[in-house]
Formats: C-alpha cells, structure tokens, sequence
C-alpha cells in the first residue's frame, strides 16, 4: 500500500532524472536499501545505461554512469522473466560470476545483497530498478511481492518522464534554430502570438559589405572551395556581431548585412557600426593571407529611421525596408575597394 501511494505521488510531468529522483526518495522509505539505481534500456533495445544512480552517502552520484550490453546477459534472463530477483549474498555471487560488471562496483560501495526489478511498460522491456544493502540476506519475498505490483505503474511513469524529455528536447531545437534567424526579442514576440511585427525604430545604422571582384575570383575556384571561403568571411562577420552584440540582418550573394540599434535601441549604434566596419577590414587583411589570395571588402554605412519586421510563415525572415537601407546599399555600391563609403 505505502509503495502504491508512494508511486502515486510521483509527478509524471517532470523530466526523466526528476521522476528518478523522487522514485528513490520515496522507495528508501518503504525498502531497506542503502543504495538505489536505475537502469534503462536505450532506443535500439541492446544496451542497458545506468541513467541514475543516488546513494545514501555524502557522495551521492547522479546521471549516466557505465554502459553495458544487455543481450547475453543475465539481467536479460531476469527482464525475460519479468520476475525481480534477489542476490542474498554479494561477494558469493561473484565468486560464481566473476564477468558481472556491476556486483564489484557494488561489493566495493559496501553492499552485501541486493533486490533487482525489471520494469516493462506495453509489453516492452524498459529497464531495472535496483535495491542493494549493506547487509546480507536483507530481501525477501514480501519485497519481491511489493515490487511485482508496482513495477507496471512506475514503468509508466518512466516512459511518461521520456516523453517529457523528448518533447522539451525538440521545443529547446526549434529556439535553437528560431534564434539562428530571429533576434531573441522578437522570437519571444512571435512566441508569445503577436501575428504582425512591424517597427518603426527612428534611429538605427546599417551596413553592407561586399567582397570585391567575388564573380572573377570565383570563377577560378570549384564550387565547393567557393562555398568554404565564403562561409569563413561570412562565419567571422557572425562572430563581429556575436562581440559587438548587434544583429546580422542577412546575406545576399556575396553581401552581407547587418544593423546597430535593431531591434532594441542602441544609444552609441553608429560608433558600434564604425568599430565593425573597421574590424572587417582588418579581417580581410588577415583572411586574404591564409587565403593566399586578394581579399577586399568594400563597406557602406548609413544612419536613420528604419522599419523593421518579420515576413514569412513557414521560413521567417527578420528585415528592414526604408531609405535608410537603400541609401547604406548604395553607399556600398559607390565606394571604393578597401574603404568604408559613411
């Protein structure tokens, strides 16, 4: 009865090592046992992980621990059978089978029996609930018992605890991948369910770089080489705007955009863009020479009010329209190799 209500008081909508933990809280209050472990079965059904491990010594031990095949062993006797089983006698077992990988981690921590409990949920193996003490002979059938009713219970919630973690891993993915081509703000808008983002930021300054003669250099190089040196340029113009905290806006052939004072206003946002411009010149210099070829960048800037916003459904896109990025193009397009056109 207190194993039962002691399940039941799991929360099942918590991640996989909470559910564990709290497992082995309120099962050390019903079985004797001075260390508790799980382990689960991974996706492809052979290898069994210790995913979570809690003593009751200071030096308790959480997370993944050793790995080991489960086909051909004898915990898979044990999960075939579906019936827990009992070790009264530690280092005598050993002695019996002395390829076990746990008994000596086991028998070294102090423990002298041991309770183990295959969990199945659906029909399909999962993994094992451990029991061990630091004295011998300290199982017996009435734990078997308690365990055999609860097993398909705390099964569940195992499984449920898996979902869970699946379900957070893919929504931390899609921020992951939303902040690659949305400011952080703006995915938190977006997140939040406004349908329309449109700004009008009264000052803000953006810049356009172009790599000077790219069409002639490119047709002396194979496509992929080409792909390779524009990804270094344009990965260290990620890592400028990374520094300087501001937002790469896009890419457009071999242009690059990017903006100060968007989408948070930004007091200093024309000194911001100066130092990056500055610090991509320098950067082609150092680029051109691992390049072993001439690398120039020409660089317009331009300050004023922009409108910014996010267009698209299904592939969002972070822009801005105005004069202001019309006449930062054409400076761009007017200066000289190696400058910067303000």
């Amino acid at each position: 009865r207190r194993l039962l209500e002691a399940t039941d008081r799991i929360d099942p909508g918590v991640l996989l090592d909470e559910v564990l933990r709290q497992a082995h809280e309120k099962f050390r209050a019903v079985i004797p046992c001075d260390r508790t472990g799980f382990a689960l079965v991974d996706e492809s059904g052979e290898t069994l992980c210790t995913r979570w491990v809690k003593t009751a010594a200071p030096e308790a031990r959480l997370g993944v621990g050793y790995s080991t095949p489960l086909h051909g062993s004898r915990l898979q006797q044990v999960m075939e059978s579906g019936e827990p089983r009992i070790i009264h006698d530690l280092p005598a077992y050993l002695q019996k089978h002395p390829d076990s990988k746990s008994t000596p981690l086991l028998i070294a921590e102090g423990m002298r029996s041991s309770l183990t409990c295959p969990l199945a949920a659906a029909g399909k193996p999962i993994g094992f609930l451990f029991f061990s003490s630091m004295v011998a002979d300290a199982y017996g059938a009435a734990h078997v018992d308690a365990l055999r009713a609860i097993s398909a219970q705390f099964a569940a919630l195992i499984v449920k605890g898996r979902l869970y973690e699946l379900v957070v891993r893919a929504q931390l993915d899609s921020e992951r991948l939303l902040r690659n081509v949305l400011p952080g703000p703006i995915m938190k808008r977006l997140k939040a369910g406004e349908q329309t983002i449109a700004d009008g930021i009264p000052a803000a300054t953006v810049v356009f770089v172009d790599i000077v003669n790219f069409v002639k250099l490119s047709a002396t190089m194979s496509p992929t080489a080409m792909v390779i040196v524009l990804n270094r340029i344009f990965s260290a113009f990620d890592a400028l705007c990374e520094k300087y905290g501001v937002e790469k806006i896009k890419t457009i052939g071999d242009a690059y955009m990017l903006a100060t004072g968007v989408p948070d206003p930004l007091r200093d946002h024309v000194s911001v863009a100066a130092k990056i411009a500055l610090d991509m010149q320098e950067l082609g210099k150092r680029l051109g020479t691992r390049e072993d070829r001439s690398l120039r960048f020409r660089i317009g800037i331009h300050t004023g009010p922009v409108v910014a916003g996010v267009i698209g459904t299904r592939k969002f896109s972070y822009d801005l329209w105005g004069d202001t990025v019309n006449i930062a193009s054409r400076m761009e397009t007017m200066g000289a190799p190696g400058r910067i056109h303000v």
